[in-house]
């Protein structure tokens, strides 16, 4: 079964921040000890080949780097923060090189999120970004064009 081509369609319930109740923004939680990026890669990424180890580890610092200049922890992303970050990317690399290994990572990371529990993510900024911002939607469509719908 292939996925839905529009990141609209894989959102979930909420499209857009401003559909978000205001109570179940990421804004409202912390990470004070915890280590999202790291619990991520020690549950998804603890048997992956050297390479997408070595690369995940280039997108993680990267993100946290921009994620630093800005007001929420990197794991509580803002949609707008996604699309900045995106900008940024096609500012220095092709497209498929953002799509590839940063926006997989990216991806990845926050599907992590939301689908475990123990994270209070009900919404996917990258999945809002790429919706709704212009360079993250350059990203979205390289990832469409090679194929993977994952």
């Amino acid at each position: 079964m292939t996925k839905a081509k529009d990141p609209h369609k894989r959102t979930g319930i909420f499209k857009t921040l401003e559909e978000v109740p205001s109570g179940y923004r990421l804004k409202n939680y912390e990470y004070e000890s915890r280590d999202p990026w790291n619990e991520y890669t020690a549950t998804v990424l603890d048997d992956a080949a050297d390479t997408v180890q070595y690369e995940a580890g280039l997108v993680e610092d990267d993100w946290r780097e921009h994620m630093d200049k800005r007001e929420p922890h990197f794991a509580l992303a803002r949609p707008a923060d996604v699309e900045s970050w995106c900008e940024k990317l096609l500012e220095r690399m092709t497209p498929k090189r953002a799509y590839n290994p940063y926006w997989v990572r990216l991806q990845d990371f926050y599907d992590y999120l939301v689908w475990h529990t123990d994270h209070p993510h009900v919404y996917h900024p990258p999945l809002m970004a790429a919706g709704t911002g212009e360079s993250a939607a350059r990203v979205w469509s390289k990832k469409i064009e090679i194929g993977k719908t994952r």
